[in-house]
């Protein structure tokens, strides 16, 4: 059966489905992080938060009044008109008024991550005649603890206009990732590791996301164009973002991956009822990395594919999200393998202090040296009604590994059990220990686990 066939099966039996219409929110990586409140003074009431989840759309005909509507020049018109935060310069104030008055809301989160890790020094598995032709002595590998990693992220969203025609909106986000000392590449060889302890294991430069959307009259169809990844919707609330949830690679995002970090294309999504959220789309099959907006391989005529399903349903416990991600790239010169694969997410919450979280996903092909995953967990939000960031979690990811991509691989299988406790201080700062435990590490068959302790201290504004 092809991939075409799949997806359009799987589009077709969700759009015919009926669902209740009720509360539901469907996970988008950069648009959680502009809605965040995180100040006690933003912190929505019961009632609101009824209204907000069960009237997440203005399904209404009645054309937005003139008054309302928004124009190209509004945003600058409105800012220059209204500089009321300059009573009292703050940052929930100055955000407040950039909302208001010029439709732009804007996000930063800035991290610190120092890694202390165990082992600390391995023999480099011995390389055999079959794959060299002669025999070679192991090499030691050798890393001083800790990695120290600063992570940058700055998003933004820009109403251009809001009238009965239809609303537009400019996003832009981009990641910045630089270490000191060792990296937590060199950390994962030297512990001979298959995943990574964090989600960015290197220097990194992202340009995750800039786009253009279109949103039409009822808010059920959104078109956009422009540069973005797949790892914004692949996921949910706490395994999809180093700085805000699970720290290493297997809990932070999808491990099985082969599609690119941002890369121009287009997708539309459309809402067939208020529960339900289908995506189809393309992208240029050359940018692999995401560093840069690449014009030029626009015209090379090589696209990757994607298909998206989301269920967002509210039930007596509470609002939960279930998704389906099938996706295939080209091979290209940056990707010599053409893949074909899949991403299963399930979250649920049991009450308002439990959320409980599931993935499974997998590729085709030899890139990705795991090549399916099993993961689950549960996050306890805000337990003791201390601060809105405080945050508990504990999860557990299972993964294949797989032989003809990982040549040196002793093990088939790689177990993570991760713990962390984010702690709030105040409206925007927070700090978050966490500790992981490798079980059987891939490259290490003299060794029953490795071990990674972290403190993360963040700023998320």
């Amino acid at each position: 059966m092809s991939f075409r066939s799949i997806l359009l099966t799987a589009l077709l039996s969700l759009s015919f489905t009926n669902t209740m219409q009720a509360a539901h929110h469907h996970y988008h990586r950069y648009d959680d992080k502009l809605r965040r409140q995180y100040h006690k003074k933003d912190l929505p009431t019961q009632e609101n938060v009824r209204k907000e989840f069960c009237n997440p759309y203005s399904h209404s005909s009645d054309p937005i009044p003139l008054s309302q509507q928004r124009g190209v020049l509004s945003p600058i018109c409105d800012l220059v008109s209204e500089c009321s935060f300059l009573n009292g310069i703050s940052v929930r104030s100055l955000k407040q008024t950039l909302k208001n008055s010029a439709g732009t809301q804007v996000a930063l989160d800035w991290s610190i991550l120092p890694q202390w890790f165990n082992p600390r020094s391995s023999w480099a598995p011995k390389l055999s005649i079959r794959d060299l032709g002669y025999g070679k002595p192991q090499s030691l590998i050798e890393a001083d603890s800790p990695c120290c990693q600063t992570c940058f992220n700055p998003s933004a969203a820009i109403t251009i206009y809001d009238s009965s025609c239809g609303k537009g909106v400019v996003q832009v986000s981009y990641t910045l990732v630089r270490y000191w000392r060792e990296t937590a590449a060199l950390a994962g060889q030297t512990m001979m590791l298959a995943g990574s302890i964090n989600d960015y294991p290197a220097r990194q430069n992202i340009f995750s996301q800039l786009t253009f959307s279109q949103t039409f009259p009822n808010e059920r169809v959104n078109l956009t164009v422009g540069q973005y990844s797949l790892y914004s919707i692949d996921g949910t609330l706490y395994n999809n973002d180093q700085q805000l949830g699970f720290i290493s690679y297997a809990l932070s995002q999808n491990p099985t991956a082969t599609y690119s970090s941002g890369s121009l294309g287009a997708y539309l999504q459309v809402a067939p009822t208020e529960s339900t959220c289908l995506q189809v789309g393309f992208q240029d099959a050359y940018n692999i990395s995401g560093s840069s907006i690449k014009w030029n391989n626009l015209t090379k005529n090589k696209y990757n594919f994607h298909g998206y399903a989301s269920w967002a349903p509210h039930c007596c416990l509470g609002p939960g999200q279930y998704s389906v991600l099938l996706y295939v790239t080209r091979k290209v010169p940056e990707q010599m393998m053409q893949t074909m694969g899949w991403s299963v997410n399930a979250s649920q919450y049991i009450s308002s202090k439990l959320y409980v979280f599931g993935r499974y996903s997998g590729v085709t092909g030899q890139l990705s040296p795991i090549n399916r995953t099993y993961s689950f967990g549960l996050v306890s939000p805000n337990l003791l009604n201390r601060n809105p960031q405080d945050l508990f979690g504990v999860a557990c990811a299972f993964n294949n590994i797989h032989a003809s991509a990982f040549q040196n691989a002793q093990r088939k299988y790689e177990t993570v059990i991760e713990g962390f406790a984010t702690i709030g201080c105040g409206p925007y700062i927070s700090f978050a220990p966490d500790f992981q435990l490798y079980l059987y590490p891939a490259l290490r068959p003299n060794k029953q686990s490795a071990r990674v302790y972290s403190v993360r201290a963040n700023l998320a504004i």
